[in-house]
């Protein structure tokens, strides 16, 4: 698996890029606030926090889907890959 970066901007995406700064894509948009993006490597899962919940896509941004409504917005996230 290749190595990359993901990061949230505050236009609403998500990006990711190799850790040398090529191959720079965008992989998810139209999100209300991206507060924080979690990897999972094992499942090959993207989770982001953002202020309707929490989103859940492929590494690539294809098949995003609201994983948690919170009427609260939600502020950051973190994955316990080891225990599932």
């Amino acid at each position: 698996m290749d190595q990359m970066a993901y990061w949230t901007e505050q236009s609403g995406s998500v990006i990711r890029a190799h850790l040398n700064g090529s191959s720079r894509q965008v992989i998810a948009t139209g999100l209300t606030i991206p507060a924080g993006i979690a990897v999972d490597s094992i499942g090959q899962n993207l989770y982001i926090a953002d202020q309707d919940g929490i989103k859940v896509s492929s590494l690539d941004g294809l098949y995003q889907m609201l994983l948690i409504n919170s009427s609260e917005a939600c502020h950051g996230i973190a994955l316990d890959s080891e225990t599932g």
